[in-house]
């Protein structure tokens, strides 16, 4: 009984050393120093954490990206375009999206989309009265006609579904521009295309009267004449610029598309078509695809005037000191870098958003400590050259929060930035849009470790992606190349594709051997993805 106590003692005394060996003392918010660390302590630093009890491979279609991403692809054959990134049940949630001063989004239609038409002998009952429906076909008629065989009017009627509920709802819709394409014309008489704004319920076919009866008037608003058949041009896009005010940042826009004759209640002639063909969604992985583009922007930040724009000094950077919460002397407000600038070393406060203009570079001596005091972003419209050491490193994280998203990105969107020997920690993570190259880059505890959006060829090599909600995200076919590079234990994707580009990595190590399937969202998940590809990928953690 004595032995089996001072076993028990000598189990607890150890368990309390570990307890002790992972908490954090509450003070410093730095990097981890190297790899191993994260809050709370990871049970193998090297090895994947265990895949959550659910497969998150479900075939539920993403409901925003979706991406956010807008992504630029069709979605699959049921109800399932978005923009918005995945969470841990494999559906995307809404709010996805680069924090850029502008961003075009594109949004393809839904295959929810659908033809509504009537027929019978007498042109009001036609116009008033539904008698069927499709949502699979690849075109549909748009318009009316007269068949003196059946002696019957028939009105076809077409419904547009664009989901944008990835837009960010503090953002600023500034334009919106809806794009068709006509297939075939059959009309002997020319007539008008109207689009309305109309908020049309689904499924089309429950609802078929009730859609039938709202394409126009009542809860119905007129967008715009999006051509007259005179000028019909097969498989060629016709554009309308609509209303942003009445663009969905919650959930789905949507648009009915009728005949100018249909709504001024003027019948065909006897024997007479009055009616075109127009692309629907189901013709995916086409040119033909309907779309809306959105311009998109984030809240403006404040304009400097001269009296803003500050030359750093000695006096703006201080040397790290022993104290547990380092200090520094902040910049003045706002900060608009319009000349090639030095911060550091030592520990430099941000108080405010960082512009760095086109042309300029911002260069981060080794060894310097960014700390953001809030939710601000560095946006680098010019170059970043932040670039450590292994043993005096650059480190961006926030002042005093070790919560994943507590300051913006550093965007990296201008004159190809390059970062070496930087660590990430706490903020929403590295945007590329560009040409930079990052190299022993450890980015941890991030919303996104790395965020790609848009066709720039990007290099990564030798870095750690680890402990992010996501390690990387590719949107706008993004091209990066990823080597040597080690992409495990992040919260719910170790990769989220969000485009038809693929991605191609080298000698990666994902935490296990072989690569576990189930942290990548990408082809295998939704056929209109892009694929990751691992190919040849390292059997253990790279040092570097």
């Amino acid at each position: 009984m004595t032995k089996r106590v001072t076993v028990y003692v000598l189990v607890v005394m150890v368990l309390a050393l570990l307890l002790v060996a992972c908490i954090d003392d509450g003070m410093s918010t730095s990097c981890p120093t190297d790899d191993r660390m994260s809050t709370p302590c990871p049970t193998d630093d090297r090895m994947s954490t265990p895949r959550p009890t659910d497969d998150r491979m479900s075939t539920q279609p993403p409901s925003p990206a979706s991406p956010p991403e807008g992504w630029p692809t069709p979605r699959p054959t049921d109800d399932g375009m978005s923009t918005a990134r995945p969470t841990a049940e494999g559906t995307p949630t809404r709010g996805f999206l680069v924090r850029a001063a502008s961003v075009e989004m594109t949004f393809y239609g839904e295959t929810s989309d659908l033809l509504i038409s009537g027929s019978d002998a007498s042109y009001a009952t036609a116009r008033d009265t539904s008698t069927s429906s499709s949502s699979s076909a690849h075109y549909s008629r748009l318009g009316q006609k007269h068949s003196t065989t059946s002696g019957d009017y028939s009105v076809y009627r077409l419904y547009f579904d664009f989901d944008t509920s990835s837009i960010t709802d503090t953002w600023t819709v500034e334009s919106a521009v809806l794009h068709l394409c006509a297939k075939s014309d059959a009309s002997t008489d020319d007539f008008d295309v109207k689009i309305y704004r109309y908020d049309w319920q689904e499924p089309g076919a429950t609802y078929r009267e009730a859609n039938y009866d709202g394409a126009y008037g009542g809860d119905a608003t007129l967008e715009g004449t999006l051509l007259n058949s005179s000028a019909f041009a097969a498989d060629t896009y016709f554009t309308l610029t609509v209303a942003t005010g009445a663009i969905s940042v919650t959930g789905d826009t949507k648009y009915t598309v009728v005949s100018g004759e249909d709504v001024n209640n003027s019948a065909p002639a006897s024997n007479t078509n009055e009616y075109i063909s127009m692309w629907m969604a189901d013709e995916e992985l086409t040119t033909k695809d309907p779309k809306l583009v959105v311009v998109v922007s984030a809240p403006a930040t404040p304009t400097p005037t001269a009296t803003n724009t500050i030359t750093p000094t000695a006096t703006n950077t201080v040397t790290p000191t022993a104290t547990s919460t380092p200090t520094g002397t902040p910049y003045p407000c706002p900060i608009h870098i319009t000349s090639d600038t030095t911060w550091g070393p030592g520990t430099v406060l941000v108080g405010c958003n960082v512009g760095i203009t086109s042309g300029v570079t911002l260069t981060l001596a080794a060894g310097t400590e960014l700390r953001m005091t809030n939710d601000w972003m560095l946006d680098v419209k010019g170059k970043l050259y932040a670039v450590g050491t292994a043993a005096n490193p650059i480190t961006i994280t926030h002042h005093t929060m070790t919560a994943t998203g507590s300051y913006d990105y550093i965007f990296l969107r201008g004159d190809n930035s390059v970062l070496d020997y930087v660590n990430v920690c706490y903020g929403d993570g590295i945007n590329v849009a560009d040409e930079s190259t990052i190299t022993h880059v450890k980015a941890m505890s991030n919303t996104h470790g790395l965020y790609f959006s848009g066709p720039w060829v990007s290099h990564v090599q030798s870095s750690t992606l680890q402990y992010n909600d996501y390690g990387m995200v590719l949107w706008m076919d993004a091209l990066p190349y990823i080597t040597d590079t080690n992409v495990l234990s992040n919260t719910v994707w170790d990769v989220a594709m969000y485009q038809h580009e693929s991605l191609s990595t080298d000698n990666c190590w994902w935490g296990s051997d072989p690569p576990d399937e189930g942290k990548v969202w990408d082809f295998d998940d939704e056929f209109t993805l892009g694929d990751v590809s691992w190919a040849y990928y390292a059997s253990a953690w790279i040092s570097w």
